[in-house]
């Protein structure tokens, strides 16, 4: 039997402090990647800094208290206090920090780092639970004995890294084939929007009564008959449906957050405009000649918003001007479709003609330039080279 190894024997105490280091250094780093990213997301309104520092001064209230834990009492203490702060910052996090940071990368790092606090807080109770006998063997163990410790310990960790790397990959996945789908899917209306834009150059008999004139004055120019009328009638009334049913899918494409809050706000102003039309009116509330009531047809978001944009735009006449008209249906639509973790998008909406994103003449003086001095903008462009001589 080989010999027992004298060692002396170890307080747990500054082995608990030695695992706190260790999940003090991994938040160092997660707190700095997050604040980088975050940083890099200039669109996130400034309040929400808030939601973020109040995260970040949780967890490393409960880090320092653990650290302080672990000097005045047993591992069970700081494991206990590493525990509830982790489920104060998952219940904060889930409330209200995850629509804040709203990026994969600050997901992942988040998951990762809670991995290492739920793998310290057990490493800690276990050693809590094992003060004593971790002591008693410590004083006459042998290489055996702390080669079998060492490699417990460690398929534990290989263990929890290896499911946490599992999920981290699952999730990455997911999310990439979503985001795939999803512009594909976007991609798609997109290209139909077009073939709409097509369709019209390419019958102008259409647009003429749509966006022009009207039904009955299309009819007297060209001197149709009622019959030909009631076709005329016909087809323009299913290039409205066309129109709106590219409107609809649009409206479920932003309530399922397929489409992005500014796209979704250009498409706003090309509803606004069809709401103008009085021979849209006419078919949207079935006042034309066949008397179909086109509004039926529709889901409840879509025909609420119609219903704003022809109540904003034909309503109080002589009291609003037409950018008033404008700015009170995209405030409308806005308060509509864009969800509470959406505030930043629905300020913006709000405000959309006049929002803080639109170039000015500030911004396009920066970049005049003049022959013949140099452009400070721009990087400066190499002569041209020499051309041979001609023979």
């Amino acid at each position: 039997m080989p010999p027992a190894v004298s060692v002396h024997e170890i307080d747990p105490r500054l082995i608990a402090e030695g695992l706190i280091y260790a999940l003090e250094a991994a938040s160092v780093v997660a707190t700095l990647f997050i604040a980088y990213v975050l940083h890099l997301r200039r669109d996130r309104p400034r309040k929400n800094i808030w939601a973020t520092l109040g995260f970040f001064a949780l967890i490393w209230s409960g880090l320092i208290g653990a650290h302080a834990l672990a000097e005045t009492s047993d591992p069970y203490g700081p494991s206990g206090g590493l525990v509830v702060a982790l489920a104060l910052g998952v219940a904060l996090y889930f409330s209200v920090v995850r629509d804040v940071w709203n990026d994969d990368r600050i997901r992942y790092a988040v998951l990762l780092w809670a991995a290492c606090w739920l793998l310290t807080a057990l490493l800690l109770l276990i050693l809590w639970r094992g003060s004593s006998l971790v002591q008693f063997k410590i004083a006459e163990l042998r290489h055996e004995s702390f080669a079998q410790y060492v490699s417990t310990f460690a398929q534990m960790i290989g263990i929890i890294i290896a499911a946490t790397m599992v999920i981290v990959t699952n999730r990455h996945n997911a999310s990439e084939a979503e985001k795939t789908s999803r512009q594909q899917i976007y991609q798609t209306l997109e290209l139909e929007s077009v073939q709409l834009f097509r369709f019209e150059c390419e019958h102008p008999e259409l647009v003429e009564p749509l966006w022009i004139s009207s039904l009955d004055e299309a009819g007297r120019r060209r001197n149709l008959s009622d019959t030909e009328l009631d076709l005329l009638e016909y087809r323009l009334t299913q290039h409205i449906c066309q129109t709106l049913n590219l409107f609809e899918i649009a409206c479920r494409f932003r309530k399922q957050k397929i489409m992005e809050p500014e796209v979704f706000g250009s498409w706003m102003i090309w509803m606004l405009e069809l709401c103008t039309r009085l021979e849209f009116r006419n078919h949207w509330k079935g006042e034309q000649r066949s008397g179909t009531r086109v509004e039926l047809n529709y889901v409840a978001e879509l025909r609420d918003i119609i219903n704003a944009g022809i109540h904003f735009s034909a309503e109080c006449e002589g009291e609003y001007d037409d950018d008033d008209r404008r700015r009170s249906f995209f405030k409308y639509v806005a308060n509509l479709m864009y969800d509470d973790d959406e505030s930043h998008w629905r300020e913006i909406i709000e405000k959309w003609p006049h929002h803080k994103h639109a170039a000015g003449a500030e911004i396009f003086d920066r970049f005049w330039t003049h022959a013949g001095k140099p452009d400070a903008l721009t990087r400066p462009i190499a002569p041209p080279p020499p051309q041979p001589p001609s023979g």
